[in-house]
């Protein structure tokens, strides 16, 4: 089947120039990155240099799939106050950089929803994802800490349409949950995809190798309208490159 492939570049070791180069190589037609720390951070990223970097990129026949602003903050934290305006630097960023997704990490979301956590959750994505709307950008939640079905109705009761999951199955598939449900019931969010692998109830292991069955998952994902990229992410493991090339050719031979 034929699937828009990315890498996540951070994970590959390298330098960014390198990173991009390996990319080229291997072939893929997108990537995702970091813009929470070093050259990368906006604050850092003066316009100058955020031209020169989507050059470089587009001189490399890539496209930026998404930006990842995690600054490892649950939105449900006190300090998340402070992550608000690098949440919406980084929606700024984003446009400049040549993509309209942004993911993150937003907290784990409590099975019944329990007001005193979700509400001030709710309060900062309303706010991060009603900026992004009005910019023509989606602030895409990532899955994992929770079912697809408890993440899905607390979107829904985000009151903006700038507001979207980025899907990876692994961090369900490990957590216990069912990827392939999770995937039905986020449907209408997922505007990103990580193609990453996992052991229920266990860790990350190397595509291919986990209890995420990508044939199925991957028809799925298609039927249920999804186009947009699967970026490979490799968290772990003694040779994430090598795993990461592996990867390419694992979804290339599906």
């Amino acid at each position: 089947m034929k699937i828009k492939i990315g890498v996540f570049l951070d994970n590959m070791g390298l330098t960014l120039d390198e990173a991009m180069d390996t990319s080229s190589r291997l072939g893929v037609d997108g990537f995702q990155i970091y813009v929470t720390r070093g050259e990368m951070l906006a604050e850092n990223m003066s316009a100058e240099a955020r031209a020169a970097f989507r050059k470089a990129y587009e001189s490399r026949g890539l496209v930026l799939s998404a930006t990842c602003a995690d600054f490892g903050v649950s939105l449900t934290d006190d300090r998340a106050e402070e992550i608000v305006p690098k949440l919406k630097a980084a929606v700024d960023q984003a446009i400049d950089l040549g993509t309209d997704i942004v993911t993150t990490h937003i907290g784990e979301v409590p099975e019944d929803l329990d007001p005193k956590v979700c509400d001030p959750m709710r309060r900062r994505l309303e706010e991060v994802a009603g900026y992004a709307e009005g910019n023509g950008v989606t602030f895409a939640t990532e899955t994992g800490p929770e079912a697809g079905a408890v993440l899905a109705a607390l979107l829904s009761s985000v009151q903006s349409r700038g507001i979207g999951a980025n899907f990876d199955p692994a961090n369900l598939v490990m957590r216990g949950y069912d990827h392939m449900q999770s995937a039905r019931d986020l449907a209408k969010y997922i505007v990103h995809a990580h193609a990453k692998d996992g052991k229920r109830n266990d860790g990350e292991v190397a595509l291919g190798e986990g209890d995420v069955n990508f044939p199925p998952y991957l028809a799925l994902m298609g039927e249920l309208g999804f186009d947009g990229f699967h970026t490979i992410e490799r968290e772990s493991g003694p040779d994430p490159l090598a795993d990461i090339k592996h990867a390419v050719s694992f979804l290339r031979g599906l």
